[in-house]
């Protein structure tokens, strides 16, 4: 397959791409490197904010329910099952008696959940709202009653992306197609001042082949593949 980069590789690359690096250098200028990590740092957590990435994505974390208990710090509460970066947003939440029986839990907004007439209502759980704290809580509706012994619910949902900025030798989680975006992204941005103050029509250009990059991995790459054909509303040349 193909070669999957570290962070700090994929920060050369975009370091060669904006004239700060050449062949002919040992090692790239460890401020400018630094610098770079720090951006491709910025540019991986907008991306995994607004993106539902599926290298971010882990097995389902389990929520172990409590008896006449409404409110659960998730952080605290899925444990082991608890993603290594911390939980960015749920996607999908399905309630488990333990007995391998599912049923969907719908995941409502503040709004949806501050309308309800009777929060505190006990039952079997049909809806839970999950604020955007950085160690998030859930509330689940109605409130597990008194014979839910054993049961959960289990969250799908998408981590932070890692963190760059420290540790240029770790993987970057990216899949092989996604590594010429980041170099053309990361060049777009460090090439802009940071380390080097390339002409507005160079900057112009490395933005415009990432955004062509970035769309093309969003219309294909990014989405989980049944076994339809790929279409793709780009012309291939």
């Amino acid at each position: 397959m193909s070669k999957l980069f570290s962070a700090k590789k994929i920060c050369e690359m975009a370091l060669e791409k904006i004239g700060a690096l050449s062949i002919n250098d040992e090692s790239a200028d460890p401020n400018e490197l630094s610098r770079a990590l720090h951006w491709l740092d910025l540019i991986m957590a907008e991306l995994a904010g607004v993106e539902r990435c599926w290298w971010l994505v882990p097995a389902a974390v389990t929520m172990p329910l409590t008896a006449s208990t409404a409110s659960y710090d998730i952080q605290g509460t899925v444990g082991a099952s608890s993603p290594a970066d911390g939980i960015q947003f749920p996607y999908k939440a399905k309630l488990n008696d333990g007995n391998g029986n599912f049923s969907e839990v719908k995941i409502i907004d503040r709004t949806e959940y501050e309308e309800l007439t009777q929060p505190e209502a006990s039952g079997t759980p049909t809806h839970c709202y999950i604020d955007r704290a950085i160690v998030p809580t859930m509330k689940v509706y109605p409130v597990p009653g008194s014979t839910m012994t054993g049961y959960s619910i289990d969250l799908a949902v998408q981590s932070f992306a890692p963190d760059f900025a420290t540790d240029g030798r770790k993987a970057t989680g990216l899949r092989a197609a996604w590594q010429a975006w980041a170099i053309e992204e990361l060049a777009s941005k460090i090439g802009a001042g940071p380390v080097r103050r390339l002409p507005r029509a160079e900057i112009g250009d490395l933005k415009s082949d990432a955004e062509l990059s970035r769309s093309r991995l969003l219309a294909f790459e990014n989405r989980e593949h049944d076994d339809r054909p790929p279409v793709s509303k780009f012309r291939s040349f």
